[in-house]
């Protein structure tokens, strides 16, 4: 062999040597490493199911604006206590949640709004149970004025076991995990009953929608006015406007409407977020 040849060599060997040594200090490194730490916490996590157990157990967030929007609002409206509202807020979730869960419309029998939604809910295919009802935190998100009413959209962090059952078998949901979600709760306050009529039937024509028995409250809540619809504007039954103060029954289809109350805040809607 010549001296080029085994210098080559030589000189290979030690290539070879370097990147062997190399690989053992990365791997040194990356099995040393914080980020491979976390990555093996979360792996074991999973596998004990310690992640959804914490997911399960942790309140959402909130998108909390109180500093910025109750200010607007006392300004506006001095008189008002928001510790009174947000015990109420709460409770109104649990009972809607409970009306749903006992299949009776009787815990929100005060509010035509929330009682429309319970009788909703139980006209699907599936209905939930809703067990163990807590509400961890309720707080002001949004505070906004259009077509003679004022609104605060409120959220809340709440958490329930919740689930499907078909034939005592449960076909979604968890009956031993629980589940945290965010709602909102819409307040409003009707300032201006003529300016708030209109607006309902100004949605209803954008929508298409024919004035009288046929002008549908789907229709323009589809439209963005779900506000002026929800309020007790408009029939609950064909959707026409009730532009009269006090009016017991839609002009139109007959039906018995509830007298709409101007200059106080009411709950107008409470939705999953």
């Amino acid at each position: 062999m010549g001296n080029g040849v085994l210098t080559a060599v030589i000189i290979i060997a030690v290539i070879v040597c370097a990147a062997f040594a190399g690989a053992a200090v990365l791997r040194r490194k990356i099995r040393n490493s914080p980020e491979l730490e976390v990555i093996r916490y979360a792996a074991k996590a999973i596998q004990n199911g310690d992640i959804n157990d914490r997911i399960s157990t942790t309140p959402k967030s909130l998108s909390n604006m109180e500093k910025i929007f109750l200010p607007q609002i006392l300004k506006d409206f001095p008189e008002f206590n928001w510790n009174e509202f947000k015990p109420l807020i709460q409770t109104s979730i649990c009972n809607l949640l409970r009306a749903i869960d006992m299949r009776d419309r009787e815990p929100v029998a005060g509010n035509p709004k929330l009682r429309e939604a319970v009788e909703q809910a139980l006209a699907g295919t599936q209905i939930p149970h809703y067990k163990d009802v807590k509400v961890h935190d309720t707080v002001i998100k949004r505070y906004y004025k259009q077509e003679g009413t004022c609104c605060i959209l409120c959220e809340s962090a709440v958490e329930y076991y919740t689930y499907v059952e078909e034939n005592d078998k449960v076909v979604s949901g968890y009956k031993d995990r629980k589940r945290q979600e965010v709602y909102e709760t819409e307040l409003v306050y009707v300032q201006d009953i003529e300016r708030a009529g209109k607006a309902a039937a100004g949605a209803a024509a954008d929508s298409g929608a024919a004035a009288g028995p046929g002008m549908a409250a789907a229709k323009m809540t589809a439209a963005g006015h779900a506000s002026a619809t929800g309020i007790g504007v408009t029939c609950p039954n064909c959707g026409a406007p009730i532009t009269s103060l006090g009016a017991k029954r839609c002009e139109y289809c007959g039906t018995a409407v509830e007298p709409l109350n101007l200059r106080v805040w009411k709950i107008n809607a409470i939705r999953l977020a």
